[in-house]
């Protein structure tokens, strides 16, 4: 009689869930303990910038007082400055040549002779008569001076379009299910969810999808299941981690390093050596006045002569 065959044994080795490597276990482990130094640097950085900023900031509002209305007229008469230059230098290019004695008499008289450079803009005026442009167009609005105090760029706007604004909503949703403080399980995580979902609104309310998508990267680890995925699936969210918080280090670094080239920075740094930057702005600024002023008298003067003496009429 056939003896009846045994039904296979099913042994570990047979399954078809294989157990991870040691090797991608630990490289998993090493990536989040490689997010924690990057997250402890991001904290220094975002707490140096935070620091920089609020001492830049008093500063930049005590110069502002003191030196505001010094650098706003001081602006104003270089502009005025400027423009009466340019007014004399097209009626220069317009003087007939046996004009031109009058004309050097004059800038003698007003201190001018060493400014202006007769050959030098006569040859200007060719060049520009020939080539039909109008006489000193390319220097109308040239900046004058030492008047440029510095400012601050201009935002660019974020491109917009129905398929941007739908991306930045269906994120914001999204994000707002991960952080939102109603599920949190203690006083610590409350605060953390509190904390991200500022983030989250500052990001949508500025439109800012860049933002966005780098908080659905940060809070994946969040999400039902997370541990539960695939070993393969957690070291793919690790390594993209870990290079979005270089991204964020680099970008914190790059932003404290612009705000040390500026030039306000320098007055800064010489404000807290303990320097009298704004005794020594302020006498700066009141000399610029008083020569400029003085200089625009003697243009004007000039133009006035030319205009009354000559019967130049500059256009």
């Amino acid at each position: 009689m056939a003896r009846p065959r045994r039904a296979p044994q099913t042994h570990p080795s047979s399954q078809s869930v294989v157990p991870a490597p040691a090797a991608d276990e630990e490289a998993y482990a090493s990536l989040l303990a490689a997010h924690l130094r990057r997250r402890q640097r991001i904290d220094a950085l975002a707490a140096e910038a935070d620091a920089i900023t609020a001492e830049l900031g008093a500063f930049e509002r005590e110069w502002q007082t003191r030196l505001g209305t010094l650098v706003a007229d001081y602006t104003r008469i270089a502009e005025a400055v400027h423009a009466v230059q340019q007014q004399l230098i097209e009626a220069i290019w317009r003087l007939e040549p046996e004009d031109e004695e009058d004309l050097q008499e004059i800038l003698e008289e007003t201190e001018l002779d060493a400014e202006f450079d007769l050959p030098e803009l006569e040859k200007a005026a060719k060049v520009a008569w020939d080539a039909g442009t109008p006489p000193a167009a390319e220097h109308r609005g040239a900046p004058i001076g030492e008047a440029a105090v510095d400012a601050q760029a201009a935002r660019a706007v974020p491109p917009s379009g129905p398929e941007r604004r739908d991306q930045v909503r269906r994120l914001y949703r999204e994000l707002a299910k991960r952080a939102h403080p109603d599920l949190s399980e203690d006083a610590e995580d409350q605060a953390r969810r509190e904390a991200l979902m500022q983030r989250v609104n500052t990001a949508y309310a500025a439109h800012d999808l860049e933002s966005l998508v780098n908080l659905m990267q940060e809070t994946e680890v969040a999400t039902p299941g997370f541990l539960e995925r695939p070993l393969a699936d957690r070291l793919r969210w690790a390594r993209a981690e870990l290079a979005r918080l270089d991204d964020e280090i680099e970008r914190l670094r790059t932003q404290l390093l612009h705000v040390q080239r500026g030039a306000m920075w320098a007055h800064f740094e010489r404000y807290r050596a303990g320097e009298p930057v704004f005794e020594q702005h302020e006498d700066h600024y009141e000399r610029l006045l008083r020569e400029e002023s003085k200089r625009l008298d003697r243009l004007t003067h000039a133009f006035d002569r030319l205009d009354g003496d000559v019967g130049v009429q500059a256009t």
